[in-house]
């Protein structure tokens, strides 16, 4: 609704009509724009149907829409647009807005007139933009979203499941790996795992007490420590894993160790010093360290295995001055075990102490752009994220594809 004007939107299965005339309707690369004849002879189209073309990001996010004009021969931008994290647009450099229009009975792309506009207006993660009365806000089926300040104007349907938590934040808090389709749940964007919205807020604050108060409330299984005698039982190393409290039978594994791109190290049943080079001496060590390893395996569960031990994932690292190079890394080798998922650091993991309380405190590497990386079946999927997202996305299994 405009100033004086009234127009009605229908929506059936993607195709798109204002006060009854078609608009548009998708096709897997971007959508097909109507645009009516002036005078359709008998039994032709009441439209022109031009292709039009889009670009996206990692999230899903519209950044342009183009098409080819077969009056000058060209393929024209029809508008362009960018975003910060949490969805407002950039102005500055957003190009200018154009459509199809018919002049002289032939159909070309045109500057839209002012005051006008195209009728498509999904942008930010595919979601209709709504500026009527000068509201401004993306509307996704079950919420509406404003993100000028990266919150949800309702609250969450599912709230009462849980109350400690606000209902109105934003995938998560993290809009750079996670989207939200609809309001109800939360998507990691690369592979598509799917949580829902009450298991991504409750895994979310465990999250938060994890990385800010001592990794209280985890809910993992029993954490594999195999520092061993390689360091002093009350020094981080050991504190680390030792403070994690778990539930078991979740299918969420965490170790903790000294390793290399080659491989991990681990004190076997004599006290000796081993290290485990291939995912067959991971899995033999693991089902002897970890009886819930060992059932999960034998089972045939779904397992996220997430490392905290240096350069697991690293292709190429500095150690002791000399420049390691891996074509194969050990993260891709487990991952290579089946059902198993495994997130690891491309980096150098820091033990240490925050407060009185044993922490990691960071992932470095020489590129300073170190993180976590996640491997299923011997491949990188999704992209590289943080500590805190890494510790995140450990508290869920592979099962939920």
């Amino acid at each position: 609704t405009q100033v004086g004007q009234t127009e009605r939107t229908l929506y059936l299965d993607g195709f798109q009509y204002v006060d009854d005339v078609l608009q548009f309707f998708p096709h897997p690369e971007g959508y097909v724009r109507a645009t009516p004849k002036e005078n359709p002879g008998e039994g032709q189209s009441e439209y022109d149907f031009s292709y039009v073309y889009q670009y996206k990001d990692h999230l899903g996010n519209i950044r342009m829409n183009y098409a080819y004009d077969f009056v000058d021969g060209e393929t024209k931008i029809l508008n362009e647009d960018h975003y910060y994290p949490f969805g407002l647009k950039h102005s500055n450099y957003s190009s200018g807005k154009k459509d199809f229009t018919r002049e002289e009975q032939q159909l070309m792309i045109k500057p839209t007139p002012f005051g006008e506009e195209n009728p498509y207006l999904y942008k930010f993660q595919e979601q209709e933009w709504q500026d009527e009365l000068g509201l401004n806000l993306y509307d996704y089926g079950a919420r509406n979203y404003d993100p000028a300040i990266g919150r949800w104007m309702n609250i969450d349907p599912l709230a009462e499941k849980f109350y400690p938590v606000s209902p109105y934040i934003y995938a998560i808090d993290n809009p750079v790996y996670f989207i939200d389709p609809d309001g109800m749940k939360v998507v990691e964007n690369e592979n598509g795992t799917t949580y829902t919205g009450e298991d991504a807020q409750k895994k979310f604050q465990s999250l938060l007490s994890q990385t800010g108060s001592g990794n209280e409330d985890s809910q993992e299984e029993p954490p594999v420590d195999l520092f061993g005698k390689s360091e002093n039982k009350g020094s981080a190393f050991h504190r680390v894993p030792n403070g994690f409290k778990f539930v078991e039978g979740d299918g969420n594994f965490n170790v903790f160790g000294h390793a290399n791109s080659d491989g991990i190290e681990y004190w076997d049943e004599n006290g000796k010093k081993q290290f485990a080079r291939t995912a067959e001496e991971f899995d033999a060590m693991m089902c002897q360290k970890s009886k819930a390893w060992q059932q999960a395996r034998k089972d045939g569960k779904f397992i996220t295995l997430t490392f905290y031990a240096c350069n697991v994932a690293s292709e190429e690292y500095v150690s002791d001055k000399s420049y390691i190079m891996r074509d194969v890394t050990f993260a891709e080798k487990v991952s290579k075990l089946p059902g198993v998922t495994v997130i690891a650091p491309d980096g150098y993991v820091n033990y240490g102490w925050k407060n009185g309380v044993p922490q990691i405190t960071g992932v470095t590497n020489h590129t300073n752009n170190a993180g976590f990386l996640t491997f299923r079946d011997g491949k990188q999927v999704g992209i590289k994220t943080d500590l805190k997202t890494a510790l995140f996305l450990s508290q869920f299994t592979g099962l939920k594809k």
